[in-house]
């Protein structure tokens, strides 16, 4: 192990290769148009509605606000990354607000899509075909719809099976001393090696007159 001219890794480090199964699980909304929404403006009678979207475990989103219109047109996509191994547990959680300048947003109503619902065998969608679904007011009657929503869910899943990664390691005996703040240093010489991971182990011990006393 002379230098990484050769091929060779610096001394002190060896590599390895790890395996890993996973999946990667892509969750796109196709937010297409809204329909009698009920008037929270009172003059000049109408609404100006817009979507917060909320995914489990994901940020939340906001769709444009539409001026003026209680049949409102969006036609907005939104993704998400679902870090999940089952994204049939997965909620989407869709309110309609009506927008205001000078005051607090007027809540308008909401509504829950579970994929389980809408997933096959494969645990994804077959497509993105849009659906209408109730507007329910929460607030004031759990039964009470309050318009609908056009809304197209799509759920695709990449399986990435035996993914390889390279992994360099390696182990420095301190002694008594703990190890720097900036352990740049230490990787001097693999900058030009492939590799995905870097583990870095630190060994402490303490020394008496006689020895060593331990080390963990």
């Amino acid at each position: 192990m002379r230098n990484i001219v050769n091929g060779m890794i610096p001394k002190r480090w060896s590599r390895a290769k790890s395996a890993v199964s996973t999946a990667v699980t892509a969750l796109t909304i196709h937010l297409v148009s809204g329909i009698n929404l009920p008037v929270k403006d009172m003059w000049p009678g109408t609404c100006d509605p817009y979507v917060s979207i909320s995914v489990t475990g994901c940020r939340k989103v906001k769709s444009k606000v539409i001026k003026r219109n209680v049949n409102p047109v969006w036609n907005e996509l939104f993704a998400f990354n679902l870090d999940v191994a089952d994204p049939k547990y997965i909620e989407v959680h869709m309110k309609v607000y009506d927008h205001d300048n000078y005051s607090k947003n007027d809540y308008v109503g909401e509504l829950i899509i579970a994929l389980e619902d809408l997933l096959n065998g494969k645990g994804q969608t077959d497509g993105c075909e849009p659906l209408w679904y109730d507007l329910i007011d929460n607030r004031r009657n759990k039964a009470l719809v309050v318009g609908q929503l056009q809304v197209g869910v799509s759920v695709e899943r990449t399986d990435l099976h035996d993914l390889n990664l390279n992994v360099l390691a390696a182990t420095w005996n301190m002694g008594n001393k703990g190890p720097p703040e900036d352990l740049s240093h230490w990787l001097r010489g693999c900058e030009n090696l492939e590799h995905a991971l870097v583990a870095i182990g630190v060994q402490e011990c303490s020394f008496n007159e006689k020895g060593v006393d331990g080390g963990s």
